[in-house]
């Protein structure tokens, strides 16, 4: 065969592929970044890629109100829910840092739309790395996934359904893991959850003032009118004791504080009122639910740190007033934090004993 017509087939052998690989990432739609759905694929590659992904995706949708946030939020904020108008999506990312959340809430004011915020705060994420020279990537456009060697394995991951985590359409994840043993999993997260975590506000690989970024996020707020609702996260009570045994619950009370005094002093320095804040991470019967010892599925918790949409609903509801728990989660400000605090050191002894968890999770 001569030469020229081995080239020819090679050219066309090339085009057809291309050809074929965008077929297959467009018709599959792996990322929701493509107005195609043909087969309504459940999403289980987002999820993974969520910092170059959902950037992208905030771009198109231009969102009226997002939830921002850490995986518990991603987990256990529905968005769908009333306390949300559309268009709506959860922006929360899998270990994003006030850094990180500060960058995604920038983008999605970009877009001129987004009115209303709800900002799902947890202590770790003013330790965890500063991404500052990576994690969100905001300067990709669809167009770059079309050709992508990544973009086509995650097309075929998405077929097979290759994954343990499924994004929705609005950013939703829904979790897919099965645990056999609550309680060892339980366990599993508390033994080295906080391990690495400092007793102040800075980054744990550029040692930074994280406290900083979260000013930031709140004047720009402020500066753009945005209705923001802060609210802790409400993790199982038996993480605090991690927290505990590796950094003191003082400092975390302390957080708390400074987060509310934080929100009045950027109030005040831009006259307007300050953003609620509420604090859901309390002793209470929900936060307490009792780990099954059989096979039963826990209605609230997905393990320790991780709590599922039923408990976000009901979050949600008391934000609107409407729930049937009013006594659990506590909006708190200047005036009661060191009362509302109080009481909460009186209550551990009530709900938990120290040493036996101790001894259970840490064998002290």
């Amino acid at each position: 065969m001569k030469p020229v017509k081995w080239i020819r087939i090679w050219i066309i052998t090339i085009i057809a592929l291309f050809i074929l690989t965008f077929l297959i990432i467009f018709i599959i739609n792996p990322y929701y970044i493509y107005e195609v759905n043909l087969f309504n694929f459940r999403k289980v590659t987002v999820y993974d890629k969520s910092r170059e992904i959902e950037p992208v995706i905030i771009k198109q949708i231009k969102p009226f109100s997002i939830a921002l946030g850490t995986s518990r939020p991603k987990y256990g904020i529905d968005v769908s829910h009333e306390y949300f108008k559309p268009v709506s999506y959860n922006l929360a990312i899998s270990a994003g840092s006030i850094y990180e959340n500060k960058q995604l809430f920038k983008l999605s004011i970009q877009q001129e739309n987004l009115k209303h915020v709800l900002l799902c705060l947890d202590y770790r994420m003013f330790n965890l790395k500063d991404k500052e020279n990576e994690g969100i990537i905001s300067n990709s456009s669809k167009i770059k996934y079309i050709f992508s060697f990544d973009a086509l394995i995650d097309s075929f991951k998405t077929v097979f359904e290759v994954g343990n985590n499924v994004v929705l359409h609005n950013g939703n994840a829904i979790r897919f893991l099965k645990y056999n043993n609550y309680a060892d999993e339980f366990k599993l997260v508390e033994k080295d959850y906080y391990k690495n975590n400092s007793k102040n506000y800075t980054y744990i690989n550029t040692g930074k003032n994280s406290f900083l970024d979260f000013e930031e996020l709140l004047e720009i707020a402020y500066k753009n009118n945005i209705n923001m609702d802060i609210i802790f996260n409400p993790s199982h009570i038996r993480l605090w004791e991690s927290l505990d045994y590796f950094i003191g619950l003082d400092t975390w009370h302390k957080w708390k504080k400074d987060i509310v005094l934080t929100v009045e002093k950027v109030a005040k320095k831009y006259n307007k009122k300050p953003f609620r804040v509420v604090d859901f991470a309390v002793y209470h019967e929900i936060t307490n639910e009792k780990i099954p010892t059989d096979s039963a599925k826990m209605k609230y918790y997905f393990e320790s740190s991780h709590y599922t949409p039923e408990l976000g609903n009901i979050v949600l509801d008391r934000l609107m007033g409407k729930s049937e728990y009013k006594d659990f989660g506590v909006e708190i400000t200047s005036k009661n934090i060191d009362a509302h605090i109080e009481k909460q050191k009186s209550l551990r002894s009530k709900f938990i004993n120290t040493q036996e968890y101790r001894r259970e999770v840490f064998g002290d």
